[in-house]
């Protein structure tokens, strides 16, 4: 499951996407409160990886393991010695 979700994810931002995400640990939402994975933030030639562990019940919508990228929030970047005020919109 992982080598086909990667090469998908992967393929979105080599086709343009601005946004991806690599899953790196595998669990069902409906029994699973959360999932580790990278979301990818392509700009130019360049793409940021960030870790997450993406909590489930903070998202405006149910995670469709079939269509995870809906669930990418915005990059976020902050400046070092400052603290991030990080909230999500319903």
């Amino acid at each position: 499951m992982y080598q086909q979700h990667w090469e998908s994810a992967l393929g979105r931002l080599v086709e343009g996407a601005t946004k991806s995400a690599l899953i790196t640990s595998d669990a069902d939402p409906t029994v699973a409160k959360y999932i580790f994975w990278w979301p990818l933030y392509r700009d130019g030639d360049t793409v940021y990886v960030q870790n997450q562990m993406l909590h489930y019940d903070q998202l405006p919508r149910p995670f469709s393991i079939l269509d995870p990228w809906k669930s990418i929030h915005e990059r976020r970047t902050v400046t070092p010695g400052r603290s991030a005020n990080l909230r999500l919109e319903n």
